[in-house]
């Protein structure tokens, strides 16, 4: 059982077509970011009516809000998977955080700053790092209750780990530290959980 379970999804049931049309504004958002497409660009670029576009959210904001609860929800289910098959908590700890920075390493900058700059979906993205942090805390806590990680405060040593696994997504600090994405999360979890108690591997 994850730690933390995924969040329910609310709603009704969609259709497949209402799926794939997901999973293409989803493709469009990330790629370009979403404030300046309107609902008669998404439904001439998807060929679809924009009534069908209404028919899974009633206005731009919700159909925004929608594809981003959507994209971060799966990329939390994704990551509390990930740790069912680690034996050790440094091994889940390594295999949640590798798993839910792996879309962010693929979103453009102007998604990213979208994300932040829109109040909707700025709110669903802190939601989601709180749930993000939360599910560490608990890892951690499951580590010290098994003897491997010392008896730190777990919610500091939770905020600590998101922190630098959010600053290193930074492209321009990467280059500067002359590392790749999944080199520097390993050298910086090291450091974290060396701090902990853990063995560097």
């Amino acid at each position: 059982m994850p730690l933390i379970p995924p969040r329910a999804q609310a709603g009704a049931r969609r259709s497949d077509r209402q799926e794939d049309l997901l999973e293409q504004l989803e493709q469009i958002f990330t790629r370009e970011g979403f404030r300046d497409l309107t609902i008669a660009d998404l439904s001439s670029r998807l060929h679809c009516s924009r009534r069908t576009l209404y028919e899974l959210a009633g206005s731009k904001d919700d159909l925004v809000a929608l594809v981003v609860e959507r994209f971060l929800d799966r990329n939390f289910s994704r990551g509390s998977e990930a740790t069912q098959t680690a034996q050790t908590a440094r091994e889940r700890l390594e295999l949640f955080t590798g798993a839910v920075t792996e879309d962010a390493q693929r979103v453009s900058v102007a998604f990213a700053d979208d994300l932040f700059r829109t109040p909707r979906t700025a709110s669903l993205l802190a939601d989601y790092d709180q749930r993000c942090a939360q599910l560490v805390e608990a890892l951690i806590r499951d580590g010290q209750g098994r003897g491997e990680f010392r008896p730190a405060n777990p919610q500091l040593a939770a905020e600590g780990i998101m922190a630098a696994v959010s600053r290193i997504q930074d492209t321009e600090l990467l280059a500067e530290l002359g590392l790749d994405y999944a080199r520097a999360t390993r050298e910086i979890l090291d450091l974290l959980l060396f701090g902990l108690g853990a063995t560097p591997g």
